[in-house]
């Protein structure tokens, strides 16, 4: 099983590299972060609401964007396209 949450996060953050985000984070974190900022882009709140009905379905796990959201790595400066509105 190990494995293949390993699996499916290194694809997670692969992903969110090819969505010039940081390497390290993965795309809930980064939503998560970008919906916890009170100014994300217009689009986030529907990715955010996909993602957490989507994991819930899954494995049933409630608000997994925001618990993905690692307070201790703010990667602004390592991420090129930022979710968050300047």
């Amino acid at each position: 099983m190990q494995y293949i949450y390993n699996l499916g996060l290194g694809l997670d953050q692969f992903i969110n590299c090819l969505l010039l985000g940081d390497p390290d984070e993965s795309i809930s974190g980064r939503t998560g972060r970008a919906a916890l900022s009170g100014r994300p882009k217009w689009w986030v709140p529907y990715l955010h609401v996909f993602i957490d009905r989507l994991v819930h379905l899954l494995v049933g796990q409630s608000d997994h964007c925001i618990n993905s959201v690692e307070p201790e790595e703010i990667p602004y400066s390592k991420e090129l396209w930022r979710w968050i509105k300047d």
